[in-house]
């Protein structure tokens, strides 16, 4: 069964951090001291070469303002960076190299000859990586990063560990991507370098959208959020807005997706990111969508295309622009009555064009570059809330998260508690309707639970004869052989996942929910009033998801 998750593949920004100065003098004697001078003006021409060597893609995915490419997007710019490495960076290193052997069997220190095969390592790694040889690149980076590692130097290590975190990313660990990641974030909070923690937090953001875990990715795009406006990278700021619509669609709080969209939308206007435009007002569409404003979602729509017409082949690779126009279109048509639509589209492309992307079969979900830029059919329904949550402080309550989800997926719905005022809870009973095509898979304990004596047991009944559906029991009870037991916790308690059949239709689906619960007094007392609201699942058919911008890789 395939999972409703965001696609893997993603490309770099690149940032340029030089190496630490390697000027050492030697305190020992006899040692040539031109020879040592040499050397030092050979390595202080190491990091201009190398920032040299990846301006191509430096331009295309800068983190500067109203950046565009010098070429067209024909041209690959991680493999023209391969190619000015291998021209310039590398035989400087090489011929530099030699120098330092020199100067170490003239008894000079090795602290050089270790600082080159750094370099040598690190460009290695960038190569591979821009190859797409992740695999290969792995080993490269892991030698390159004990080598900084060693050589105390945290602002060249932290870009390694990042690296590995993409390399790992990519080749689907997302354990040790998010491992890794995590070490990047943390050393750049112990730096207290708010660009790079803005970067890394950004990139752990993508990690856990892709491992489906939307709370945590929500967190890390909102303090990326936080950590752009502080260093003011306005550029970032806005790519991490645009992207907090996704794991807040996924969580089925579609206002929070609108808000962060559309300071992300606003962000790029005012930057003059045209990439960044075209992709917020593709998401835009699809909230319009939801909502049933077909006005919207045509002028988005065509936002996007007329961006794509004046702009595409600046701030796209050729295989992106292709797929974002060919999705608008395909979006466009849709929402528009047939003899409207080709006459709308002919302002912006081509009828050929049209034509041939409607004879197209339904693509990848991914492109092969830095953006994914997904698919989307605009077979979407309005999406909501089924009734407002009581902040009364004398009701206990239950939530059960909603989600955006497609048919032929599967979904992890987060479980909350919230008791009243003085209620020590010792057991709580949860019901949920099932309704047909949505089926159970497994519930979980959150951390709260796992350090507690909580007994958690569940029970699948098949509705009436006459019925569709099922109903899942989920009882947790607080463990009474103990002397003090610990009443249950406020806030996250389980995991529940469940999947959804090809016969879960696109629209929305409400799963009806009830609980009792009783307190720890003996005998035990049933809590009132508790409430537990039901869950509204809205379901897009599965051509559709929102596009989002990039992964960031560092070097």
């Amino acid at each position: 069964m395939k999972r409703a998750r965001p696609p893997l593949l993603f490309r770099l920004l690149l940032l340029l951090f030089p190496l630490a100065n390697c000027s050492l003098m030697s305190a020992q004697h006899g040692i040539d001291v031109s020879l040592e001078n040499d050397l030092n003006r050979q390595i202080d021409k190491i990091a201009p070469a190398f920032d040299r060597a990846l301006r191509p893609a430096y331009l295309a995915y800068a983190l500067s303002e109203g950046s565009s490419w010098s070429t067209p997007s024909s041209e690959n710019p991680f493999l023209q960076v391969n190619r000015m490495l291998a021209k310039d960076v590398v035989p400087l290193v090489e011929s530099t190299w030699d120098l330092a052997d020199r100067y170490f069997k003239s008894g000079g220190e090795e602290t050089y000859r270790i600082r080159l095969s750094g370099w040598r390592l690190r460009i290695q790694g960038l190569q591979l990586l821009n190859l797409e040889e992740y695999r290969r690149a792995v080993p490269a980076l892991k030698r390159a990063l004990a080598i900084y590692r060693a050589a105390d130097d945290q602002e060249v290590a932290i870009l390694l560990s990042n690296n590995l975190a993409y390399a790992y990313f990519q080749l689907g660990n997302l354990e040790q991507a998010l491992k890794q990641g995590q070490t990047a974030f943390r050393g750049a909070r112990l730096l207290a370098n708010d660009f790079k923690s803005a970067l890394f937090a950004y990139n752990l953001g993508w990690i856990y959208l892709n491992s489906q875990q939307f709370e945590q990715a929500a967190d890390y795009l909102n303090r990326a959020v936080d950590f752009s406006r502080q260093s003011r990278n306005r550029i970032l700021q806005a790519s991490a807005s645009i992207n907090l619509t996704i794991p807040y669609l996924y969580l089925g709080q579609i206002q929070q997706a609108h808000t962060h969209l559309r300071e992300g939308s606003q962000m790029a206007s005012q930057i003059g990111s045209f990439r960044l435009r075209a992709i917020a007002s593709y998401n835009l569409a699809i909230l319009a969508a939801m909502e049933g404003d077909a006005f919207t979602v045509r002028r988005q729509l065509r936002t996007v295309l007329l961006l794509l017409r004046g702009y595409g082949d600046r701030v796209f690779l050729h295989s992106e622009r292709s797929l974002l126009e060919k999705q608008a279109i395909k979006f466009l048509i849709r929402s528009q009555p047939g003899y409207r639509a080709n006459s709308i589209l002919s302002q912006y492309v081509s009828i050929e064009s049209v034509e041939q992307h409607q004879k197209d079969d339904p693509i990848a979900l991914h492109s092969h570059a830095a953006h994914m830029l997904a698919r989307f059919g605009s077979a979407v329904l309005q999406a909501g809330t089924t009734t407002g949550l009581t902040d009364d402080a004398s009701t206990s309550r239950v939530t059960l998260g909603s989600v955006l989800t497609f048919p032929d997926s599967s979904s992890t719905l987060p479980v909350h508690f919230t008791p009243s005022t003085g209620v020590r809870v010792g057991s709580l009973e949860l019901e949920i309707d099932l309704p047909h095509g949505v089926s159970f898979i497994s519930v979980e304990k959150a951390p709260p639970l796992e350090e507690l004596g909580v007994e958690l047991s569940t029970e699948i009944r098949k509705n009436k004869v006459d019925a569709e559906g099922s109903s899942l029991q989920i009882r947790l009870v607080v463990e009474e052989n103990r002397a003090d037991p610990e009443p249950l916790p406020e806030g996250l308690l389980l995991y529940l996942t469940v999947a959804f059949t090809e016969a879960v239709h696109p629209g929305s689906l409400i799963l009806k929910n009830r609980a009792r619960a009783q307190d720890l007094s003996a005998p035990a007392q049933p809590i009132q009033p508790l409430i537990f609201e039901d869950t509204r699942i809205t379901v897009l058919d599965n051509e559709s998801a929102p596009a989002m911008v990039c992964f960031y890789y560092l070097h």
